[in-house]
């Protein structure tokens, strides 16, 4: 008797399956894409146990496109195959390019069907108020706001399943991260008032997992767009969130000192201590840092 091999998929926020796990929890593949798509680790014609890549879309090896639902998509030439079926809005340039994806930039927007762009950054942010709304019984209708002009604020003129689809999975998600925050999941932070955290702290790992870079930023969205364009095979992953200066500086310094692969003396990406040690605020830092939930 046959026993069915069960295989999990970790994704990022467009639906790109980043990681696969078996059901003891060891990594079977990871996956890193260059801007526009095109599989690093597990090239097309790899034995990877998964037709589902960039976007979560299926890949056809045979032609090396990948259906997005309206469209066929060259994830090596980043261009659709086939003309945009939503008209020319004149008042987004972008749109007048009609085989373009992500408004060519996918690094702040992405396309779930191919029929519309939506802000990344901007989806996070509203993602995460409307899960801890929907969970919390507080906000709702604002949150659901926010993320409906998120996923509309550079779409086609024309509704459509596509766009019903995209809010769907919004709530969806969003209610999901809500839960593992309150299970001690660092998938959403909030901070006073309700607001996700736009800042904290973050590492840089290698196709190894290994961390070779540590940080902070007071924009993680942006910093992990910078470290997409200048270190496409880097993972990012977002330590702590937390938009508090001091706290931001001391989770940083312990980061380093917890991962001395990351140090430039060993080959990392890290050149020099968060703080130094004659910073006479170097135990504020620290504590304050430590205090991090």
């Amino acid at each position: 008797m046959s026993t069915s091999e069960v295989t999990y998929f970790h994704n990022d926020i467009s639906g790109s399956p980043m990681l696969a796990t078996d059901a003891s929890g060891a990594v079977v593949w990871k996956e890193n894409y260059r801007p526009y798509g095109e599989r690093i680790n597990n090239p097309a014609g790899s034995n990877a146990n998964n037709k589902l890549w960039f976007a979560g879309k299926p890949f056809d090896a045979a032609t090396g496109l990948s259906y997005m639902g309206a469209r066929y998509y060259d994830p090596v030439l980043g261009r659709f195959m086939g003309v945009d079926p939503a008209t020319v809005d004149p008042g987004n340039v972008h749109s007048f390019n009609r085989y373009a994806y992500a408004n060519n930039n996918p690094y702040k927007y992405v396309d779930p069907d191919g029929h519309s762009p939506i802000d990344v950054a901007f989806l996070i942010y509203d993602l995460g108020k409307l899960g801890v709304a929907v969970y919390t019984g507080v906000g709702v209708g604002h949150a659901l706001v926010d993320v409906a002009l998120s996923t509309v604020g550079v779409a086609s003129p024309i509704p459509g399943a596509g766009q019903a689809l995209k809010a769907a999975r919004a709530v969806e998600h969003g209610v999901e991260a809500a839960r593992g925050a309150e299970l001690g999941i660092k998938a959403v932070a909030v901070a006073e008032g309700g607001a996700v955290a736009k800042g904290g702290t973050y590492v840089l790992k290698d196709v190894e997992g290994t961390v070779v870079k540590t940080g902070r930023s007071k924009d993680l969205a942006r910093r992990e767009a910078e470290h997409g364009r200048n270190h496409p095979d880097k993972t990012f992953e977002v330590d702590k969130r937390t938009d508090r200066y001091e706290a931001q500086r001391g989770r940083e310094q312990d980061l380093h000192d917890a991962h001395p692969s990351a140090h430039a003396e060993n080959g990392g990406l890290d050149k020099m201590n968060g703080i130094s040690k004659s910073n006479p605020r170097r135990n504020e830092y620290l504590g304050a840092g430590r205090e991090l939930p």
